[in-house]
């Protein structure tokens, strides 16, 4: 049994990630020439209350209820997720994709951190911050890693699930809420003043591109039954 996917959804694949990984190269450039994006400080401020530009909108609970969401991309939540997903594939004597997993997260970790590093965009000072944060802002670490992660969980379960069948409700329930996911955790980071929309967005690009780059490069190869 093969879990590689057809030629036309690998040159899919591979087109997809080398675009999201072209619109992180033109967000990371603009940014580095200090040449913000229009609509960053107007998407960040449409979040606040116009008379008190401290307080985010909505009723008290909607802010904590964002920071529960925010939760879902921390490193905190996204390891356990990765650790346990990663033990029930060595149980199931699934051992390349665990190694898959398992260097794909990490390296999408580490790579999050340099480029942290090398681009050293402060954070959004325009609002007041709702959470605490300690590195550079760009690119958000929580919209990068909870993209990339639940895109390879939710490839764990369309492969233990499916099994080589042709069953898309499977792949478009487990792609899309794991893009919902992604979704949610990047713009509540918006909501709560600490990313601009800009890092939100490369975080997700970045995201994209290195689970689909993980994907193919474990596809190229059959799994075990």
């Amino acid at each position: 049994m093969r879990d590689a996917p057809s030629c036309t959804t690998a040159i899919a694949a591979w087109i997809t990630a080398a675009l999201a990984f072209i619109v992180f190269a033109l967000l990371a450039w603009s940014v580095r020439r200090e040449e913000p994006a229009p609509f960053d400080a107007r998407w960040l401020a449409a979040f606040r209350s116009a008379e008190r530009p401290a307080e985010p909108l909505g009723p008290g609970w909607l802010g904590e209820t964002v920071r529960d969401f925010t939760a879902l991309g921390s490193h905190g939540v996204l390891i356990t997720l990765v650790l346990a997903t990663t033990a029930f594939l060595l149980l199931a004597h699934r051992y390349r994709q665990a190694l898959v997993l398992a260097v794909a997260v990490g390296s999408g970790i580490l790579a999050n951190h340099l480029l942290k590093l090398w681009v050293s965009r402060p954070r959004p000072d325009a609002v007041e911050h709702l959470t605490t944060v300690y590195t550079p802002s760009f690119p958000s670490g929580h919209a990068m890693l909870s993209m990339l992660v639940y895109l390879m969980l939710a490839r764990v379960l369309v492969l233990v699930l499916v099994r080589g069948r042709a069953d898309w409700a499977v792949h478009i329930l487990a792609y899309g809420f794991a893009v919902l996911l992604a979704v949610v955790v990047g713009t509540s980071r918006i909501y709560l003043g600490v990313h601009w929309p800009t890092d939100v967005m490369a975080g997700w690009a970045f995201g994209l591109g290195w689970a689909l780059l993980f994907w193919q490069l474990d596809a190229r190869r059959p799994s075990r039954p």
